[in-house]
């Protein structure tokens, strides 16, 4: 007998043994095609039985999902294997997508991995207390491109493990994690305007934090801005915005940028959440929102 005679009978053989360990025939059939699939590939390799036998699991794993059914879609594909399934298994998710004539692109790859590090995010906050809130966080998220969703939903998810959220909470955790995490700011904040707008916990931002350096010079500056303002007797916007900007660590493009309105309360609202006002600044601020527009 030939050498790819005797290959093709030993295949053959290793792929009958194993169907009776499959539920559903078409996926049986699946794994039959793929054997033969790969035989037409490489006819005289030696190891192709062996090869075909070790991805067996993955049909045995697309056999146990009773939602798909063929013909199989991309989206199925992404649905029953992590990225890490489908690396393992190239030749046999690559059969599947010539057999049904779809294609799993690298952004498609990527989208579910960040889907499914959001879903092991949403797993991790099984019973603890900030469980529902995190599910409800992750809902409001819906539409969003899921590296987004993903980046939003672990900080959040940090933000509750580390301070054990149970229920509101206040600036002084918001600016504990963010002195660690400085770079956090803006996947923080999406999180903390769902617990003020959804959950009605009356938490603000904290103002970004100048660097130990600028924070003297910056408050020095700031006084002066203030004196002067103080002697005016309608405030000039050129320095109301020069002293807000100061006050909460924006530059002049980024507090036009990112600061969309006043809350009824008198705190900042920007794309970010919200942004705690001290009532010293109160006055300044709602000057500033006036000459710009974000007040009547």
């Amino acid at each position: 007998m030939c050498d790819s005679c005797s290959i093709a009978t030993r295949l053959t053989r290793e792929v009958e043994l194993r169907l009776p360990h499959f539920q559903q025939q078409w996926v049986a059939d699946l794994f039959t095609g793929f054997a033969q699939w790969s035989r037409m590939r490489r006819p005289r390799d030696p190891r192709l039985p062996a090869n075909v036998v070790r991805s067996l699991d993955f049909f045995l794993q697309l056999d146990r999902d009773m939602t798909a059914q063929p013909p199989l879609q991309a989206d199925d594909l992404l649905r029953v294997f992590d990225s890490k399934a489908l690396r393992a298994n190239l030749n046999a998710s690559t059969f599947l997508q010539q057999q049904y004539g779809f294609l799993v692109s690298a952004e498609a790859r990527v989208a579910e991995r960040k889907r499914s590090l959001t879903a092991s995010k949403l797993v991790d906050a099984q019973g603890e207390p900030w469980e529902l809130y995190l599910q409800g966080y992750a809902q409001s998220l819906s539409g969003r491109a899921p590296r987004t969703v993903a980046q939003y939903v672990t900080t959040a998810e940090a933000f509750c493990r580390r301070f054990q959220i149970s229920g509101s909470f206040g600036q002084a955790e918001l600016v504990a994690f963010l002195s660690d995490k400085p770079g956090a700011r803006t996947n923080i904040g999406p999180w903390v305007s769902y617990v003020q707008k959804e959950l009605g916990w009356p938490v603000t931002l904290p103002p970004k934090a100048p660097g130990p350096v600028a924070l003297k010079q910056d408050s020095r500056r700031l006084d002066r801005l203030l004196k002067q303002l103080e002697r005016q007797g309608e405030p000039d916007r050129t320095l109301l915005t020069q002293a807000v900007a100061l006050a909460f660590g924006f530059s002049e493009p980024e507090l036009a940028r990112e600061v969309i309105g006043l809350s009824e309360s008198g705190d900042l609202v920007t794309t970010n959440g919200p942004v705690e006002v001290p009532p010293a600044l109160r006055l300044v601020v709602s000057h500033w929102a006036r000459a710009c527009g974000l007040l009547d």
